[in-house]
């Protein structure tokens, strides 16, 4: 195994518990130190790569960010009648929720009262917002 894959695996295993736990636990009540246990690596190693938990969250928050956008990429077509985009957003919403929906909805009830977390979200939450919007509204002004 080239240490390019070995990192890579790494990183992944530790963003996965992180995912679960912050899913079951809460950001808050999540420490590093259970977050390397559950990936089966020392807390050094997190602080390596993540620097401290926030680094954990952010990157977290960039994988789900990436994760949807491959989804929804090739999704699309200009062809596609308003109907059949606005059902395949629903469809996407439901794999999106299935993969990251635990750890999406905990992280939206925590953000109330953790500040990296609204932080996060403020981020990635209007820019999806935003491009919504203006497809909504080219969709209104060509009559549909």
């Amino acid at each position: 195994m080239t240490a390019k894959k070995a990192t890579k695996d790494t990183v992944e295993r530790i963003l996965d518990a992180a995912a679960n736990l912050f899913a079951v636990h809460g950001y808050a009540a999540t420490t590093t130190k259970a977050i390397a246990l559950e990936a089966g690596v020392n807390e050094v190693t997190l602080f390596r790569r993540f620097t401290n938990k926030a680094g954990v969250l952010r990157a977290l928050g960039e994988r789900i960010a990436r994760r949807e956008a491959e989804r929804a990429g090739p999704s699309f077509t200009e062809s596609e009648d308003a109907r059949a985009v606005l059902f395949r957003l629903a469809e996407l919403e439901i794999i999106n929720a299935s993969e990251d929906g635990g750890l999406a909805l905990r992280l939206a009830f925590d953000a109330r009262s953790v500040p990296e977390i609204a932080e996060l979200l403020g981020e990635f939450i209007p820019s999806s917002f935003n491009e919504l919007t203006a497809y909504l509204a080219k969709l209104q002004e060509a009559g549909e």
